[in-house]
């Protein structure tokens, strides 16, 4: 059965998002910046999230963080940040239409929380701006990573993903190869003629 079955590619158009130039790896940094770009929902699992955080802020106190979204439980979640003593270390940008690229530029590593995923177009996203992707093992994640080792898969839950990222924010060489790699790998794999080229496999046009 796995030779009728064909995946096509999202398909990524890095100039209408603005993210043809990822920013220059920056190796001398002090303060990391850790970002996320999600709908505040349950299945996105944002309260895992900010536990997260929390557990790396305890071994990096100087870390900060970005939060991109919006959704029902994004009220919760800043009062969650408040309980947690952890204001100082977040900015939650809400929803943003326009200008998510600055955003991206902003960050030092992409971190995922969530349930389940399909095709992470945000994972998608944030590999075209050369950030490497922190993430639980669900869904379709492995499959939107634009290579094995432009990312980190771990287990579901908050100790993990918090060791993931401090060992992503320890490993510089590691982080300037991704900056260097994902991006080109991402404009190939999820291209139109990618996709158009899956498709015709598919259906065996020539």
């Amino acid at each position: 059965a796995d030779e009728r079955c064909h995946v096509i590619p999202n398909i990524i158009d890095h100039v209408a998002l603005g993210m043809s130039h990822p920013p220059p790896f920056n190796c001398a940094k002090k303060a990391f910046v850790i970002g996320g770009v999600f709908r505040f929902a349950s299945v996105k699992d944002p309260k895992l999230w900010i536990d997260t955080a929390h557990r790396v802020i305890a071994q990096r106190p100087e870390t900060h963080f970005i939060l991109v979204g919006d959704g029902p439980m994004l009220a919760q979640i800043q009062r969650m940040i408040d309980s947690k003593g952890l204001r100082q270390h977040f900015e939650v940008a809400g929803s943003v239409t326009q200008g998510l690229a600055e955003y991206l530029a902003r960050m030092d590593i992409f971190l995922l929380s969530t349930r389940t995923e399909s095709m992470p177009n945000a994972v998608l996203e944030a590999q075209l701006m050369g950030l490497p992707v922190i993430a639980p093992d669900v869904g379709g994640m492995r499959e939107a990573l634009a290579a094995a080792n432009t990312g980190m898969i771990t287990t579901r839950n908050a100790s993990d993903l918090a060791k993931a990222v401090i060992t992503a924010m320890d490993d510089p060489v590691w982080r300037q190869e991704v900056r260097e790699r994902a991006p080109a790998l991402i404009k190939t794999r999820f291209s139109i003629d990618a996709a158009v080229s899956e498709l015709l496999q598919a259906y065996n046009w020539e």
